[in-house]
């Protein structure tokens, strides 16, 4: 016996018995509760009953065989792809069971420079990773409710630093120039450029495009911008 259909959302109680449904209920919305002959304490627990609820139970299973299987790196962009194209239900719970694996290269990294990283520094370094990525599909960490603050994030992005720092052969490390020198080298610069003379100034634009932002792809002005003369 059909006793009830919801419009629209494929509901029916037709598997529910005669005498499991009190009289007060039978024309009420508390006959939703039923599954099964059995009343449960709340609609949500009747829609899990009749699995109609969402979980995040498949996103936990992928990212399960990633973390087998996948190199870090390729479980942020996973857990990325997730997060834009299927909407977790419980995406901070998600991040927090996988934060470790999305982060072992981190680790691994600093462990071979004899350095450890502290669950909260981790954290930070794995969802600046993640906000990279975001961001270059237009979304956003806030977006998914996770947060960073600000004190974890000037911590993260220091540690990726010193990270990309300690990956640079020694005769590179030795011709740079120390981080706390850099800003008053800036200054100097800044003030010499102030008191240029106007063809010192043209030479200097002329070098300055001729290097660009990228030094392995030096390439001169085009024929109208004249070189500087030798």
């Amino acid at each position: 016996m059909l006793l009830h259909k919801v419009p629209g959302s494929e509901l029916e109680l037709s598997d529910v018995a005669d005498d499991a449904l009190r009289a007060a209920d039978q024309f009420t919305l508390e006959a939703f509760k039923y599954v099964a002959g059995v009343k449960h304490e709340s609609y949500k627990a009747a829609c899990g009953a009749r699995n109609m609820l969402q979980d995040d139970a498949e996103w936990h299973s992928v990212l399960n065989d990633a973390e087998a299987t996948a190199p870090a790196s390729s479980i942020r962009e996973l857990f990325v792809y997730i997060l834009k194209y299927n909407s977790p239900h419980k995406p901070a719970e998600l991040f927090d069971t996988f934060c470790q694996a999305m982060g072992d290269d981190f680790v691994y990294a600093a462990r071979a420079q004899g350095d450890g990283v502290p669950a909260e520094l981790l954290r930070a370094r794995v969802l600046l990773a993640l906000e990279e990525r975001l961001e270059s599909v237009g979304d956003s960490l806030e977006m998914h409710g996770l947060l960073l603050s600000d004190g974890d994030r000037a911590a993260g992005e220091a540690a990726a630093r010193v990270a990309r720092r300690s990956r640079e052969p020694k005769e590179i490390l030795d011709e740079l120039i120390e981080e706390d020198k850099r800003a008053d080298l800036a200054e100097m610069a800044a003030a010499r450029e102030r008191v240029l003379l106007d063809s010192q100034r043209a030479t200097l634009t002329v070098a300055t495009l001729a290097a660009g932002p990228h030094p392995r792809r030096r390439r001169w002005p085009t024929a109208t911008t004249s070189r500087p003369s030798t």
